[in-house]
């Protein structure tokens, strides 16, 4: 895909929402198709390098309080993910796997649909929902280059355990460093998976 075709796909997917209808954790109202064009491309600003791309994290997940903006936020990351339109996904990732240590039970009205829901389970149901594009992504990418996509899977294992064993398929493919970093996480899928069963997260009980 040559880079003019991958900005005008970006921009027909991050313009499609009035970004300025959904208000921020701190109640502000943002415009974040610049800020996802440029994580998409990885063209950051100096600030967005730090963590997790630093501000707009925060739009979205302000010290673990997901807001209005998070659904419409999440959406958009999976439909680009889905379309492989990043340059490097595993910073859109770095959007999906802050959110996992979210849980905030204000209702909203999902702009989508219309229907009223609970934050958290409408950001986690999108999560569950798209497991396999994640594993797709598994497949496509290389463990060191993606960090936060196998945080990610780990967070998912206790309730999808076949992301251990896909996991483990993946890792009999590769070699060296790589191999060694996909193992390390999924002994941590597993760990993580019986640590569920001693002391069980609830939120793995939604259903997409």
């Amino acid at each position: 895909m040559d880079q003019q075709t991958r900005i005008a796909r970006i921009r027909s997917v991050v313009d499609s929402v009035p970004w300025k209808k959904f208000p921020d954790p701190l109640g502000a109202a943002v415009d974040l198709s610049e800020p996802l064009l440029r994580i998409a491309l990885d063209r950051r600003l100096p600030q967005e390098e730090r963590y997790y791309c630093s501000g707009l994290v925060n739009h979205i997940c302000l010290q673990g309080t997901m807001s209005e903006l998070t659904l419409p936020t999440v959406r958009t990351v999976n439909r680009l993910l889905a379309m492989d339109l990043a340059v490097k996904p595993d910073l859109l990732y770095e959007l999906l796997e802050v959110l996992t240590s979210s849980r905030t039970e204000l209702e909203m009205t999902d702009p989508e649909t219309g229907e009223r829901v609970t934050m958290w389970q409408a950001v986690f149901r999108e999560l569950y929902e798209h497991k396999d594009l994640y594993l797709r992504d598994l497949q496509q990418t290389t463990p060191l280059a993606s960090p936060a996509l196998l945080d990610l899977l780990w967070f998912l294992a206790p309730k999808y355990p076949d992301i251990i064993d896909q996991s483990t398929a993946r890792a009999g493919a590769l070699d060296g460093a790589e191999r060694k970093a996909l193992e390390a996480k999924i002994e941590a899928m597993r760990e993580a998976v019986d640590e569920d069963q001693t002391d069980h997260d609830s939120r793995y009980d939604l259903e997409p």
